[in-house]
This record gives C-alpha cells, sequence and structure tokens, in this order.
C-alpha cells in the first residue's frame, strides 16, 4: 500500500470512528430527554390532586373493608375490646396485607382507568404513556435498577440498618405465602404506576410543574404512604420513586417502571431470604 492509500485509509477510519462516538453521545443525551413530549389532552393538576385525594380515599376505605372481611372470617363476632387488643396482630399480618393490597390493587387501578375515561378527546394509552419499549432503555433502566439495589443494600450492610419488624412479620405470617407474592409483585406495582406515574404524573407534568416537578413530588408522596418504615426505608422508597418517575418520562413508556418496580419487590423479597 502506498503512502497515499494509506494516509486515505487512515482518514477513512478515524471520520468512521469519530462518527460513531458521534452518534454514541448523541443516544446517550438523548436518554436524558424527556421522551414524553406529546401534548395530551387530561385533567387540570387542581383536578388531578382532587381526584387523587378521592381515589386514596377509596383506597384507605376499601383497606379497612378487607380487614373487617378478615377479622370477621377468622375471630367471628367480637367486641371493640377483643379487636383492640388485637389489633397490633393483625396489623403486620401477611396474609390480610396479600387480601388487602389484592383487592385495592386491582380494584383502585380500574378506577383510575375509568376516571381518565370520563375525560373527553383522551385516549388512555396516550395519557398512561402506554408504549413499546425498545430494547436499549430496557437495558438501561434495569442496570441503573440494578445498581440502585446494589448500593442501598450495601449501605444498609454498611450503617447496620435492621430488617423493619413490619417485613419480618408480613412474610413469616403469611399463608398462603404465593398471595402475598402476587400482591407485592403484581397488584401493588400496578396500581402504584398507574396511579403515581401515570395519573398523577400526567396531570402535574402538564402544569408548571413540568415533568421533573412531577417526577419529585409524585416520589414524595409514594414515600410518605409508606408509613410501617422508618426513615431509612421511606428514604430509599423516596429514591426508588424518583428512579420510577425518571424511567417513566425518560425511557417513554409506563411499562419501564411497571417492570421495575415488580422487578425491585422480587429482588427484595429474594435478599431478605438470602440476607435475612
Amino acid at each position: 500500500m502506498s503512502s497515499i492509500e494509506a494516509f486515505f485509509a487512515t482518514e477513512l477510519v478515524l471520520t468512521h470512528f469519530h462518527s460513531t462516538l458521534k452518534m454514541s453521545l448523541m443516544n446517550e443525551q438523548e436518554a436524558f430527554v424527556p421522551h414524553d413530549t406529546k401534548s395530551v389532552v387530561a385533567w387540570s393538576a387542581p383536578a388531578t390532586i382532587a381526584w387523587g385525594l378521592g381515589i386514596l380515599t377509596f383506597f384507605i376505605f376499601l383497606q379497612l373493608l378487607a380487614t373487617m372481611f378478615y377479622v370477621g372470617h377468622v375471630y367471628g363476632d367480637i367486641s371493640q375490646e377483643e379487636f383492640a387488643s388485637i389489633a397490633g396482630e393483625i396489623q403486620y399480618n401477611g396474609t390480610l396485607l396479600a387480601l388487602s393490597l389484592t383487592l385495592t390493587g386491582l380494584v383502585c387501578t380500574a378506577l383510575v382507568v375509568m376516571i381518565i375515561g370520563l375525560k373527553a378527546g383522551t385516549s388512555l394509552n396516550d395519557y398512561l404513556l402506554l408504549k413499546s419499549v425498545p430494547w436499549v432503555e430496557w437495558r438501561r433502566w434495569f442496570g441503573i435498577l440494578g445498581i440502585f439495589l446494589a448500593v442501598s443494600t450495601l449501605l444498609s450492610m454498611v450503617t447496620d440498618q435492621d430488617t423493619p419488624i413490619f417485613v419480618s412479620e408480613v412474610y413469616s405470617t403469611a399463608d398462603p405465602f404465593w398471595m402475598l407474592l402476587l400482591a407485592i409483585i403484581i397488584a401493588a406495582p400496578l396500581f402504584d404506576e398507574v396511579f403515581f406515574r401515570g395519573f398523577l404524573h400526567r396531570g402535574l407534568a402538564q402544569s408548571l410543574l413540568g415533568h421533573v416537578g412531577a417526577i419529585v413530588i409524585t416520589a414524595v408522596l409514594w414515600a410518605a404512604i409508606h408509613t410501617q418504615y422508618d426513615y431509612w426505608d421511606m428514604t430509599v422508597v423516596f429514591l426508588l420513586g424518583l428512579l420510577l418517575g425518571a424511567a417513566r418520562t425518560y425511557g417513554g413508556s409506563l411499562y419501564l417502571p411497571l417492570a421495575l418496580h415488580a422487578a425491585h419487590n422480587g429482588i427484595s423479597v429474594i435478599l431478605f431470604h438470602v440476607f435475612g
């Protein structure tokens, strides 16, 4: 090969390398650009908040209904004094939790869908951002989830954080255990993501708050309802909420946080049985 041919060959290789590097950097930049830019007919932020409060109120009502059904089925007709004596026991009962989470999760998810349907001129798929997810996004966000789990688990071990009593009691009292798995891996993530990252995010993001504000606020609200945990675990829940909100917005689909949430809960069950 002559020196001239070698020169042009080198130039060709360098040009190809530069183009590849440029495309790679552009793809990385696009990962941090909201993929939810389409204008969607949605409830206003005040209406979204009002509907949200109504949904959460109904959620609590259903949990109380499930508790009354469970107590009546297991303990029979008991007095208020007797109920007060078993309140602490049923608070951490895994079977009751599985029943209430499954009931409230499925019913309240359907309620959210109905409320979206009341808004004229909108589409459920657009409202909840139910879009197919490119393989590269699955890899990216599950990789981030893996890092999140590794870091949070390591920090818990280093700082000597005890497993919440709530978790230990729930796992040990769930019968059958598969029903609890169904509740925490399917029913709970389904409602949480459709309600927080779907319905609430849509209404808040189309206000002055924008996507970033919606991600933060929904993460705060989601952490706030996990009152069974201490401050450490609520902080972890908040950070996970930020991750799920970012996956929804920058990954471009609600299917991402749905899958990530389910995977997180499933892996957490495994980690509990491995490390205790």
